[in-house]
């Protein structure tokens, strides 16, 4: 989480992130709002990023997971 936010912070603030605030511009989730228990013990990870992209003007937001056989991505 702190090396995908320090990586969007500074992409953001370099100017290529839409929004007035650091809030405004991205989010990074990764909690137990998106990970269970269930998942932890398992070895899963998951999570969602979302920028504030110039065009379209709006947030575009992923769901990422990683378990022990590989990831996937997917915009939600």
């Amino acid at each position: 989480n702190n090396i995908i936010s320090r990586f969007l912070r500074n992409f953001w603030l370099n100017g290529n992130l839409a929004g007035t605030s650091e809030a405004g511009a991205f989010f990074v989730k990764i909690d137990n709002s998106t990970t269970s228990a269930d998942d932890i013990n398992n070895g899963i990870l998951r999570g969602e990023i979302g920028v504030s992209l110039f065009r379209p003007a709006e947030f575009v937001v992923f769901a990422f997971i990683q378990t022990p056989n590989g990831s996937s991505i997917e915009e939600i």
